[in-house]
């Protein structure tokens, strides 16, 4: 055949060819035979081909609208999900291929493939409209995420925990991922949305107008709210921003309450035995766990985590959710420690008491060491001067209670903030802050809080930190004393 650059001479004879009903033969195809050849596309990529002209958009939109493309959108991309088996006859593993069924998911394995179907539906769609204005995209969104759900998932019992976990996880993946990029003027029609689908104002204003709110109205500003903004959703600090201050309008008080709802520990443990979580596995039951228990208000005034997954399952959210805020251009400093003192209970309690200091450190140990570094010399304005060697006291029994070391090989630990402190207060506190955290190490060390292990690597560090030429000549007498009052130690006369 001879080649095309060849056959056209002139540019007349291209515009011949353009023209002719060879050039046109994918926009002439039959229904049919297109939505065959669609259906051996990955759904993103059809997404990217209605991108090409308007009429495939039209021919695209009109495919999704069919049970054929949402049948195709709702498969997982493999198809298929592998199980392994073992023979016991000759000990080979064979491979089971079986389909998921999103209705009946129960398995991490499953509903990570869930997850991964609603997030390339969400490109397929935000790629479909992106020509679209935002409240024609969001209205889009909202019947095709209808349709998917109900192709998908099927009829799930509406009152039950797993099947909201399921459904309102799906929504929030594809809501974070079909807006990921927009501007934030366009975040109000999105949280618009979002009040269509939960109602999410009305509950979170009787939830913060009582004193003691019901435990479902609890249970479900908890998971929408954790779930959209954290656990699936879009995880940013400008969105928060936008609906603490824009869509909501809390004050600081307020911003607390609804950070502890969304990250607090709740009150059923991963067991969760009875009736209505005897028949989930111990995946479904630690989703719901996280996701729908009602928070326990009064566990870190009176409890605290006794190894490292215990702190870190309590713990963590909240410190990196407080890492995020910290980090977000949206939210003052001075604001965001507003927000950790109502928090942990220091200012304006209205629980009648504040977290324990260990509970309180081992949150901040859980943030960034700047936001450490920033909220402590905050506390230094305004608190007593017992406060912080108190809770550079309680980090250091933090660290000894997980069974780590004050000073890590190869990074920083708890003894860089130890440094930080002694180091960047100022001068003439120095003296009574070095006083004041001995005095205190030495209570905890009575209280067999502090191991004779981790006290030797107090002395060590202190040694070395005394031995620095830029530390001042206070700190390095003030040791000197306490090792010669080690020295002259009653205990060693009544050895002699």
């Amino acid at each position: 055949m001879e080649p095309l650059r060849k056959r056209f001479k002139t540019f007349h004879d291209y515009c011949r060819y353009r023209d002719s009903s060879v050039y046109h033969t994918i926009n002439t195809l039959p229904l049919e035979l297109l939505y065959k050849i669609f259906g051996y596309l990955d759904i993103k990529d059809i997404g990217t081909l209605s991108l090409v002209s308007h009429t495939f958009r039209v021919r695209v939109t009109d495919w999704i609208s069919t049970r054929v493309g949402m049948k195709h959108a709702t498969r997982y991309p493999q198809q298929r999900i592998r199980e392994i088996s073992i023979d016991e006859d000759d000990e080979k593993e064979n491979e089971i291929l079986s389909t998921v069924d999103f209705s009946c998911m129960s398995e991490e394995r499953e509903f990570n493939a869930w997850i991964t179907t609603c997030k390339n539906f969400a490109i397929f769609a935000k790629r479909l409209t992106m020509l679209y204005g935002t409240e024609k995209r969001l209205d889009f969104l909202k019947t095709w995420a209808a349709k998917f759900r109900e192709m998908s998932l099927g009829d799930l019992s509406p009152g039950d925990d797993w099947s909201q976990v399921v459904e309102v996880s799906g929504m929030s993946t594809i809501l974070a991922n079909f807006t990921a990029g927009w501007d934030e003027s366009e975040f109000s029609p999105v949280l618009a949305f979002l009040d269509q689908l939960y109602d999410i104002r009305r509950k979170v204003t009787a939830f913060l107008e009582s004193d003691s709110p019901a435990a479902e109205i609890e249970r479900e500003v908890r998971l929408v709210l954790r779930t959209f903004y954290w656990d699936h959703g879009v995880m940013c600090s400008n969105f928060l921003s936008h609906l603490f201050h824009s869509y909501l309008d809390l004050d600081m008080q307020d911003i607390s309450r609804i950070l502890f709802l969304m990250m607090g520990p709740t009150l059923e443990g991963h067991e969760m035995t009875g009736i209505k979580y005897k028949d989930l596995t111990i995946f479904q039951k630690k989703m719901v766990y996280k996701r729908c228990c009602v928070p326990n208000w009064q566990y870190c005034r009176v409890d605290t985590a006794i190894t490292y997954h215990e702190a870190k399952d309590t713990m963590e959210d909240f410190g990196q959710i407080l890492t995020v805020l910290f980090n977000s251009s949206k939210i003052d400093n001075e604001d965001l420690y507003c927000i950790i003192d109502n928090l942990v209970g220091l200012d304006d309690d209205i629980y009648g008491s504040s977290w324990l200091i260990d509970n309180i450190s081992t949150m901040l140990l859980f943030t960034s060491g700047d936001l450490i570094k920033n909220y402590l010399l905050h506390l230094n304005n305004d608190r007593t001067e017992n406060f912080i060697p108190s809770i550079i006291v309680a980090m250091v029994v933090i660290c000894d209670r997980m069974d780590n070391e004050l000073c890590p090989h190869g990074k920083e630990g708890v003894s860089s903030i130890l440094g930080w402190v002694f180091s960047n207060f100022p001068q003439h506190q120095k003296e009574t802050l070095y006083n004041n955290f001995w005095e205190a190490a030495m209570d905890r060390t009575v209280e067999m809080d502090i191991t004779i292990s981790m006290f030797d690597q107090l002395g060590e560090f202190f040694l070395r930190e005394a031995t620095k030429p830029e530390n001042p000549l206070l700190v390095q007498n003030q040791i000197q004393d306490k090792l010669e009052q080690e020295d002259n130690c009653p205990m060693d006369d009544v050895e002699e």
